[in-house]
C-alpha cells in the first residue's frame, strides 16, 4: 500500500483514528462538566484535540490574526530561555495532533503562566486555553 500512495497518508489516517479514540475516551471517562468549559467552543470532536488546536491558533505565527499573540509568546519564552516547540496548524490533523500535542503538553505550565500573567481579559481564545489547560483533560 505504501508503494502506491504517499507514506504520509498512513499518518493522516492514524491521526483521524486517534482523534476518534480520544472522543470516545473523553465521553466515557470524563465528567460532563469538564467537556465544555465556560469559554470553550462546542465541537463534535475530542476536547483534547480542540485544546491542541486552540493553543496552535493562539501561539503560532500563522494562527489566529485577531486573537493570537505569537510574538508575545516568543518573547515570554525567550525571557525564560526556552525554545518554542509549537508548529503552525497547516491544514491537516496529524501535524497538530502529534507534534503540537506533545509541544502543548511540554509548554503547559509556561502557557498557563503566560496567559494568566500577561494577557488582557478580553481575549476569549486565550481565556478558553487558560481554563482548558488546567482541566482534567490535560
Amino acid at each position: 500500500m505504501n508503494g502506491l500512495f504517499c507514506g504520509l497518508h498512513v499518518l493522516a489516517n492514524m491521526a483521524t483514528e486517534a482523534a476518534n479514540a480520544l472522543k470516545v475516551f473523553e465521553d466515557v471517562s470524563l465528567p460532563s462538566a469538564t467537556k465544555i468549559t465556560k469559554f470553550s467552543f462546542q465541537t463534535r470532536g475530542a476536547r483534547s484535540f480542540d485544546i491542541i488546536h486552540d493553543v496552535s491558533q493562539a501561539l503560532t505565527f500563522s494562527g489566529s490574526q485577531c486573537s493570537g499573540c505569537a510574538a508575545d509568546w516568543e518573547v515570554f519564552l525567550h525571557s525564560q530561555s526556552v525554545n518554542n516547540q509549537l508548529v503552525p496548524f497547516l491544514h491537516h490533523q496529524f501535524n497538530v495532533l502529534f507534534v503540537d500535542g506533545g509541544a502543548a503538553y511540554f509548554h503547559r505550565n509556561p502557557i498557563y503562566s503566560f496567559i494568566s500573567e500577561s494577557v488582557g481579559q478580553d481575549n476569549k481564545l486565550l481565556k478558553c486555553i487558560a481554563e482548558s489547560i488546567t482541566s482534567v483533560v490535560c
